[in-house]
């Protein structure tokens, strides 16, 4: 065998420990990170449960396009998940939208926006049947103001939240995995 291994005071193994002591280090610091973004999501997703219709001034916005209405079911399911918090609904509705007629919609959400500012609305509830082309418009014109929550109509009826739109940003890695693990938590749940 070579001198280099079996040499107590070798070179080889001074530097064989350091680097396994830093590995250790490298090991700790990762778990304590994970822990820490792991509590933090946590609390930051029941801060968002937790004001959820309790802000000073909520707001509901209900959008459809292409006929019919959906305020009635707005209502109820606000009344039904928020029976302590008064969200006054507001609907736009309109006719059939168009690759041609889609800037007038953008405009007339835009001025929707301009009034919930001037009125301090403190977070939106935000409901919408209508073509994916003008979500994409509404989530971009919504975006960077207050909480808005985005919900989707499940197929056997009623609504459910899906997203905050301060959360469309690009996740960071760690929330990301906090976000994976949390998920596969609640499936063994189940």
């Amino acid at each position: 065998m070579p001198d280099w291994i079996t040499a107590r005071d070798s070179m080889f193994w001074l530097w064989t420990d350091r680097l396994s002591l830093l590995l250790s280090y490298f090991v700790v610091f990762s778990i304590a990170t994970f822990v820490f973004n792991f509590l933090r999501y946590k609390r930051r997703r029941r801060s968002l449960a937790d004001i959820t219709g309790k802000t000073a001034r909520p707001q509901a916005l209900a959008i459809a396009l292409g006929g019919g209405s959906i305020k009635s079911a707005v209502e109820s399911h606000l009344k039904e998940n928020y029976p302590d918090a008064d969200i006054p609904v507001e609907e736009h509705k309109d006719g059939e939208i168009t690759a041609i007629n889609i800037h007038k919609h953008e405009d007339t959400i835009r001025k929707i926006k301009e009034k919930y500012q001037s009125e301090n609305v403190t977070e939106l509830h935000l409901f919408m049947k209508g073509p994916v082309a003008l979500a994409l418009t509404v989530g971009a014109i919504f975006d960077n103001w207050v909480t808005v929550k985005v919900y989707h109509n499940k197929r056997a009826g009623g609504y459910e939240p899906w997203t905050t739109l301060h959360q469309a940003k690009a996740t960071p890695i760690g929330d990301e995995l906090v976000e994976r693990v949390m998920g596969l938590a609640d499936v063994k749940r189940k």
